[in-house]
């Protein structure tokens, strides 16, 4: 059974067009960090400014091992530290995981 990983985010007001430009930067960089597709949107309805990335991987084991290949990456941290801060709401952060039942 495989899983769905999202992540969202709420982006600064002001911030949201610097946001969704370093938002698709860093999917591309995930992506080819886990060697998964990362996807990454924007909520149409809701909060303005609210962005997520999406990732689908074989099962629990699959979406470990890729999660500690990007967690253990220096360019993703080193870039995460410096751009977070600067562009989505603290605490505002949260991630999903989705089992695939169709």
């Amino acid at each position: 059974m495989s899983v769905i990983f999202v992540r969202k985010a709420q982006a600064l007001p002001g911030k949201e067009f610097e946001a969704v430009t370093w938002g698709m930067e860093i999917a591309k960089l995930s992506s080819k960090i886990m060697g998964v597709e990362v996807m990454f949107g924007q909520q149409v309805g809701g909060p303005i400014g609210e962005l997520g990335w999406r990732a689908t991987h074989a099962n629990m084991g699959a979406l470990e091992t890729a999660m500690n290949k990007l967690l253990t990456n220096e360019q993703f941290a080193k870039n995460v530290a410096e751009h977070v801060p600067h562009l989505f709401v603290p605490g505002s952060g949260r991630d999903e995981i989705w089992n695939v039942l169709s």
